[in-house]
């Protein structure tokens, strides 16, 4: 994403303990691996045959 494709691409919130970004596509995987088993997806989403849950869950949460 081109940061004039999204308005507030640079925002940022910070406290002592946390930070607020928005996802890039660089941090999908991480998000991918940190999915719990009990996350609900969009069920309009497509499946794909032969792929395992938690790659079906992976490409689910990369198309929302």
């Amino acid at each position: 994403m081109e940061p004039l494709d999204w308005p507030l691409p640079g925002l940022r919130l910070r406290t002592p303990d946390l930070l607020l970004r928005p996802t890039t596509e660089a941090d999908l995987s991480a998000v991918d691996a940190t999915l719990s088993a009990d996350i609900a997806t969009d069920p309009r989403l497509p499946r794909f045959p032969g792929l395992d849950e938690r790659s079906s869950r992976a490409v689910a949460a990369r198309q929302s």
